[in-house]
C-alpha cells in the first residue's frame, strides 16, 4: 500500500498514545462505548480498512444517534475533505444494499443528498463530507478515512472453546503439533487467553479425576504423541527443591493428586517440568520438550436467577409480555442484557437442552427479528443489527409473514422457530453479557492490571535502547519498555526472567527496560522511566549499580537473567521487554508524542506490514 510518509508519521502518533482499559485513546473520541479517529492519510476504500483493521479497529459504521452525531460534528472541523466510512455495496451477493463492513445493519441515520446514483455503475463504497451528507463513490479512490473500535466487553462464564466445571474454565490445547509448545511458551499462551488464565493446577481429587478422564477422552478421539503441560514445576533452582504449582503450593502436600509414573527421575538432569499423558500419570520433562498443554481460569458466576452455558448467562422468564417489553425487561433489569440470540451452534444446542429440560409446553420470544427489512440481503436479523446465520435457524415451514404483519420470531422447547406478530405476548428469554476485563493479545501474556511482551534472542531482535522503545510502541498500541512500581511487579519479572535462563542458556545480554538517566537538556538527573517518571529505588533490583563502569557513560538499564537491574550504554545491543495494559503509564498519563525521523516511518510500516 502507497502511502504518504507524513502521514504514516501522523499514524504513528495515534498508535503510540493509545490508552488501554474503558477510555479511549489520545488522538480519538468516544461516545456510547466506541471511539473514533480521522486519519488523514490517503488510501482506497479496502486499503483504508485494513490500516484500521491493524489498529484494532474498522472503518466507521454509524449505527446509532450518538455516533452520527459526533462523526458530524467532527468531520465539520475538516473543511470540503471527504472521508471513507464503512458503508458499501455487496457486489458479490447482495447487489442493491448497503452494508457496514461485515454485517447489514440498519443505515437509517445515514443522510442522503440526491445519492446514492451509482455513476456510470461503478460506485460502491461511500464517503461521508462536512455537512454529515453521504454519497456513493469509486472503492479505488483514495481519501481520509475514519476508524472506530468498540471498547471491549464480552461474554463471560467461560469462552468457547473452554470447559466449565464449577467456578473453573479449562481450554485443553488442540492435538495437531503446529499448536504444541515448550513449558514456558505455554504458559505465555495461557496467559493471554483470558484474564487470570495459566497452566492448570489440581486442587482436590475430583479436579484431578476431571483431568485425568478430559485428557484419556482427548486421547482417544485422536491418538497422538505427547502428553500435556501442567502447572507443576520444579523451576528454578532444578531437581534441588520441592515440586510446586504455580502458586507456589507444594505438589507433595496434596500426596494423591499427583501420580506420578516412575517419575520424578530427572533423567539427564534436565527435567524439570510436570506433564500429564494418555496413561493418567504424571512424568517431569524437558521443559523446552514441545508438548499439548491444559491452561485454567477463573469462571464468571451469573447472577441470581440466571443459568450459565455456552460462555454466557441465561434468565428464562415466564411472564408473557410483547416483543418489545421483553426486550426491555432484558435491557433494564442487568446491565447489557438482551433478547437471546443464536451466534454459535454452542449456544442453539443450550438454550434448546434447557427449554427441554423445563419441559414448557409453550412459545419464547428470541432476538431474531425482520423489522429492517430494506437493508438487509437475508431480512432477519438479531437485536443488534448482526444478521442471523440460516444455518442456525430451524423455520420447519417458517417464516411465512401471515397477514403481513409478522416480524419477531418465537421458539419452541424443540428448537423450531416461528415468525408471529410482535405484540403477542408469551414468555422470553434474556442473556446476559458481563463486562470483561482488558485481555492480552496473541504473544503476549497478562500479569495483574498489565500485558508483557519478552523479544525473542534472534539477532533481529537484540537492539539499542532507543529502537527498542520504538519495537515496544510498534508491538502494541499504548504499549513501551517495562516500567516497574511496586514490591510485588519487581518480583514477578525477576521470576519471569529467571524462568527464561533455562530457555537461553549462558547468554549475556539482558533485556531493556523503560528506566534510564538519559540527560535532559544537558543535565543529569535521577533515573526515570521512558515517559520521564521518577523511578521508586525501592522496587528496582541493582546489583552493585549503577556503576558507569569503565567511565563508560551508561544512560540506560537492563534486566539481566538473574532478576537483577545493570546500567550500561544506550548504544549496546539487547533484547526488550515490553509493557501493557489498563495502567498505561506509571503516573496515569499518556505517553508524550515524539517527533521521530523517518526511522520511525520505516519501523511503523514493518510493523504494521504495510
Amino acid at each position: 500500500m502507497t502511502m504518504v510518509m507524513v502521514g504514516l508519521c501522523v499514524l504513528f502518533l495515534l498508535v503510540v498514545n493509545r490508552v488501554f482499559g474503558q477510555t479511549c485513546p489520545s488522538g480519538w473520541v468516544g461516545s456510547g462505548g466506541k471511539c473514533i479517529a480521522f486519519l488523514n492519510t490517503p488510501g482506497s476504500f479496502q486499503d483504508s480498512r485494513e490500516t484500521c483493521q491493524k489498529l484494532g479497529a474498522d472503518l466507521i459504521k454509524i449505527d446509532t444517534p450518538e455516533i452520527k452525531t459526533l462523526v458530524e460534528s467532527q468531520v465539520a472541523q475538516y473543511g470540503d475533505k471527504f472521508h471513507w466510512t464503512g458503508l458499501s455495496k455487496d457486489t458479490s451477493s447482495c447487489q442493491t444494499n448497503w452494508r457496514w463492513g461485515d454485517s447489514n445493519t440498519d443505515t437509517s441515520y445515514v443522510t442522503w443528498s440526491s445519492e446514492p446514483n451509482n455513476w456510470k455503475g461503478r460506485e460502491h463504497c461511500v464517503e461521508i463530507v462536512k455537512n454529515g451528507v453521504y454519497n456513493d463513490n469509486k472503492c479505488e479512490r483514495t481519501l481520509a478515512f475514519i476508524c472506530e473500535y468498540t471498547l471491549k466487553r464480552g461474554e463471560t462464564v467461560c469462552p468457547d472453546e473452554w470447559d466449565q466445571r464449577g467456578a473453573k474454565c479449562y481450554y485443553f490445547s488442540p492435538r495437531s503439533a503446529d499448536f504444541r509448545k515448550t513449558w514456558a511458551d505455554a504458559r505465555v499462551a495461557c496467559n493471554a487467553m483470558m484474564p487470570g488464565s495459566d497452566l492448570v493446577t489440581i486442587e482436590d481429587p475430583d479436579e484431578k479425576d476431571y483431568i485425568k478422564a478430559k485428557v484419556s477422552n482427548l486421547w482417544k478421539t485422536r491418538p497422538a504423541c505427547c502428553g500435556w503441560w501442567t502447572g507443576l514445576n520444579d523451576l528454578p533452582n532444578g531437581d534441588t527443591g520441592p515440586w510446586r504449582w504455580l502458586d507456589g503450593q507444594p505438589g507433595a502436600v496434596a500426596g494423591a493428586l499427583i501420580d506420578w509414573s516412575v517419575e520424578p527421575n530427572n533423567f539427564g538432569a534436565s527435567k524439570y517440568c510436570g506433564v500429564i499423558y494418555n496413561y493418567n500419570t504424571f512424568e517431569d520433562e524437558d521443559c523446552d520438550a514441545r508438548q499439548n498443554f491444559i491452561c485454567q481460569a477463573p469462571g464468571t458466576s451469573c447472577p441470581p436467577t440466571w443459568v450459565a452455558g455456552a460462555g454466557m448467562c441465561f434468565q428464562f422468564v415466564q411472564q408473557e409480555a410483547t416483543w418489545d417489553e421483553a426486550r426491555l425487561y432484558c435491557s433494564t433489569t442487568i446491565g447489557n442484557g438482551d433478547l437471546v440470540q443464536f451466534t454459535t451452534q454452542t449456544i442453539a444446542s443450550f438454550v434448546s437442552g434447557q427449554l427441554e429440560t423445563m419441559n414448557s409446553p409453550g412459545w419464547w420470544w428470541t432476538g431474531l427479528n425482520d423489522r429492517d427489512q430494506a437493508s438487509r440481503c437475508y431480512g432477519w436479523a438479531w437485536t443488534d443489527g448482526t444478521t442471523a446465520d440460516p444455518k442456525l435457524i430451524n423455520w420447519n415451514t417458517e417464516p411465512n409473514n401471515w397477514g403481513g404483519g409478522e416480524h419477531c420470531a418465537e421458539m419452541r422447547k424443540n428448537g423450531v422457530f416461528n415468525d408471529v406478530g410482535c405484540d403477542t405476548k408469551q414468555g422470553f428469554i434474556c442473556k446476559y453479557v458481563s463486562p470483561l476485563p482488558s485481555v492480552c493479545i496473541p504473544g503476549w501474556w497478562r500479569g495483574g492490571d498489565n500485558c508483557y511482551f519478552l523479544s525473542d534472542r534472534s539477532d533481529a531482535n537484540i537492539m539499542t535502547w532507543q529502537n527498542a522503545r520504538i519495537f515496544c510502541q510498534g508491538r502494541q498500541v499504548g504499549a513501551d519498555l517495562l516500567w516497574i512500581t511496586s514490591d510485588d511487579e519487581n518480583q514477578y519479572m525477576r521470576d519471569q526472567i529467571a524462568r527464561l535462563a533455562l530457555k537461553y542458556p549462558n547468554v549475556g545480554k539482558g533485556w531493556y527496560t523503560g528506566m534510564n538517566n538519559l540527560p535532559n537538556g544537558g543535565v543529569l538527573g535521577p533515573w526515570k522511566w521512558a515517559d520521564g517518571s521518577p523511578v521508586d529505588p525501592a522496587t528496582v533490583t541493582w546489583n552493585a549499580e549503577p556503576n558507569e563502569f569503565g567511565d563508560v557513560v551508561e544512560f540506560c538499564a537492563a534486566l539481566y537473567q538473574d532478576g537483577s537491574i545493570h546500567d550500561q550504554p544506550c548504544r549496546f545491543a539487547m533484547s526488550a521487554v515490553c509493557i501493557g495494559g489498563e495502567n498505561v503509564k506509571p503516573n496515569g498519563v499518556a505517553p508524550k508524542t515524539t517527533a521521530f525521523t523517518s526511522l520511525c516511518i520505516c519501523l511503523l510500516v514493518s510493523t504494521l506490514g504495510l
